[in-house]
């Protein structure tokens, strides 16, 4: 008497095992990813607005949807050279606040001096974590 093997039972069993590995792949790796994206957040911050008015400066600065909240740890703004361009004179206003700028959100900072009309001026936020983010405006 010989036995034989139907074929079918290890081509079903090898088909199950592999699609259940497929399986167990996706849902760890669309697991792995819900775990990323918070951590892979950086901050977004920028510079909307910036209007000068009669001894004061006002910026608007708003934090990007897709960013984790902001920390606005300094604000520099500080007059170009009006000879050359690409240096910064001495001439500074340095403010160090501690404002937190929730995700989406935006806030209003005002900045008391007297600025130079048709003078450019450099206004740079650093975070609490020590990113930078600058912007450049001339007054009128």
């Amino acid at each position: 008497m010989t036995v034989k093997q139907t074929p079918s039972r290890r081509v079903t069993v090898v088909i199950f095992v592999t699609l259940a590995c497929v399986v167990s792949t996706l849902f760890v790796a669309s697991w792995m990813s819900e775990l990323i994206v918070p951590i892979m957040m950086t901050e977004q911050l920028s510079i909307a607005d910036v209007h000068f008015g009669e001894g004061y400066m006002t910026l608007e600065v708003s934090v990007g949807e897709e960013s984790m909240p902001v920390k606005i740890g300094e604000v520099r703004v500080t007059e170009l050279n009006q000879t050359y361009y690409n240096q910064l004179t001495d001439r500074v206003v340095n403010a160090t606040i501690n404002e937190l700028v929730p995700q989406g959100e935006h806030v209003i900072i005002i900045i008391c001096n007297e600025w130079v009309s048709g003078y450019t001026y450099q206004i740079r936020l650093t975070s609490s974590r020590g990113n930078q983010f600058t912007q450049y405006a001339v007054a009128p």
